[in-house]
């Protein structure tokens, strides 16, 4: 059974990862704009980074509570 853990753990964080992206570009797409300021430009990426790290980290961590022997 290791192995069918393996591959669902892979899946999981795959699936966090797709959907962090996801969170990534939905907040940061449309918020950038060409000729905007540094700052503004820093500010926007750190916040999509920010997101995007808590979408991943949420979606594992459900994860490891729930597929058995990772937990």
């Amino acid at each position: 059974m290791p192995a069918l853990n393996a591959w669902r753990w892979i899946a999981a964080t795959t699936g966090a990862w797709l959907l962090g992206l996801a969170v990534f570009l939905g907040v940061t797409m449309p918020l950038w704009q060409p000729g905007q300021s540094l700052p503004t430009t820093i500010t926007i990426g750190v916040l999509g980074g920010f997101l995007m790290a808590a979408t991943t980290s949420a979606v594992t961590a459900l994860a490891v509570r729930r597929l058995p022997g990772l937990s």
